[in-house]
């Protein structure tokens, strides 16, 4: 089974971040600034790829106020 907090397992960005959520780590914004805070070594060189990739997109999901794990079909 793939792991939707791996590159390329996720449909969408709010399963993605979801995911990450579920694993520990948190998200937020700081001034426009996507920051995070994860247990040690659950950030693997992979899911910090992802989300450097899709940094805007996260930077306008988490300006939105929306919540990872809630996702609204």
């Amino acid at each position: 089974m793939e792991d939707p907090s791996e590159p390329g397992g996720a449909p969408d960005l709010a399963t993605w971040l979801a995911s990450l959520e579920a694993i520990g780590v948190s998200l937020w914004l700081d001034q426009s600034e996507v920051r995070y805070r994860a247990p040690k070594g659950v950030m693997t060189p992979e899911r910090l790829a992802t989300l450097r990739e899709r940094r805007a997109e996260i930077q306008a999901f988490l300006a939105t106020g929306a919540e990872p794990g809630i996702l609204v079909p």
